[in-house]
């Protein structure tokens, strides 16, 4: 009995050391996380780490994508550049509520609104000939640029800019196809990831 005793003690003396080891999350953040994540953790090329956005996420999956990274995006893996105890605290830091919490009003998203087309300036019949009802969106995440795909041919129909870090799904294997045909310059560089789904599923369409 002495000898368990023994043994959790020392098992808990080698716990809360090794959180005491643990750098400061914020810092390690700071360091590692801001550029894609944002200073203030809202987003930028990668997506917002609060609260709110990571409840999709287990507790065991969180720490697998800071262990391994995800594969077919811009996350790396930090098992091999963050100790253990680093990585702990780090995934407990992102699940506590930012000190000043995001503020998201209505005059913001008023003012962030971007008419591209005024209504009735466009034609009233498509100029392309794909089937509206298997047309792809590709999101170029290193590059900020979309792809609307003709999902028969896999041939791009139009592709343009879009405001920094929009974000989409995993890559399918039609993106991926598609993008294997397309000119070196539309492809993008190795660090473009792309997700895609198709429009009608995204417009609520059955």
């Amino acid at each position: 009995m002495k000898t368990v005793l023994g043994w959790l003690a020392a098992l808990a003396f080698a716990c809360a050391t090794q959180a005491a080891m643990a750098a400061d999350p914020a810092a390690v953040y700071g360091q590692h996380c801001a550029a894609c994540h944002g200073a203030d953790r809202l987003g930028a090329m990668g997506p917002a780490l609060l609260p709110e956005s990571l409840e999709r996420l287990r507790a065991s999956e969180l720490d697998q994508v800071l262990h391994d990274g995800r594969a077919a995006t811009q996350m790396p893996a930090f098992a091999g550049t963050l100790a253990e105890p680093d990585l702990q605290a780090l995934a407990r830091w992102l699940r506590t509520a930012p000190t000043a919490m995001p503020q998201w009003h209505a005059e913001a998203i008023r003012a962030s609104h971007i008419v591209h087309h005024a209504p009735g300036s466009l034609p009233a019949r498509p100029v392309f000939g794909a089937d509206p009802q298997n047309l792809f969106v590709a999101v170029e995440a290193g590059s900020h640029h979309m792809t609307v795909l003709d999902g028969d041919r896999l041939a791009p129909v139009h592709r343009f800019a879009t405001r920094f870090a929009l974000h989409g799904a995993a890559p399918s294997s039609a993106a991926t196809a598609a993008m294997s045909t397309w000119p070196a310059a539309m492809a993008g560089s190795a660090s473009t990831t792309c997700g895609t789904w198709p429009m009608w599923r995204r417009s609520g369409s059955a």
